[in-house]
């Protein structure tokens, strides 16, 4: 996750973050923020590695913002503080298959599909 009015952190840090603070403690230092800086990107990177030598990388992203308190039961990571754009939950108060559609990863995977039917006869 990064978040734009912290500069993109934690970034690759969000282990350390969730480790540390949690995500009541990016809710907290959260509270000054307002509109759009809360906003923030849900970020994934897919690679693949093909036989003949190329590499190729495929990512995906979903922008949205960072909600004022953890909301939700479907605890995974970060899913409860962040609000995918259109919606007014958290992906943790949405189901799998709500989240599914709307993810990042979802997103990659979708562009790797495309990209190995443009190339390869499957």
């Amino acid at each position: 996750m990064l978040i734009d009015a912290w500069k993109e952190l934690p970034g690759g840090l969000i282990s350390v973050f969730m480790d540390t603070v949690g995500n009541e403690g990016i809710c907290k230092m959260m509270r000054a923020y307002e509109g759009d800086e809360r906003i923030a990107r849900a970020r994934v990177v897919i690679g693949y590695s093909h036989p003949d030598g190329g590499v190729y990388t495929f990512q995906g992203e979903v922008t949205g913002t960072i909600s004022l308190e953890p909301r939700g039961k479907n605890n995974f990571g970060w899913d409860p503080i962040f609000i995918p754009e259109g919606d007014t939950r958290t992906y943790a108060e949405m189901t799998l298959a709500e989240k599914n559609r709307t993810s990042m990863r979802r997103d990659a995977v979708d562009r790797f599909a495309r990209f190995l039917d443009q190339r390869f006869e499957l």
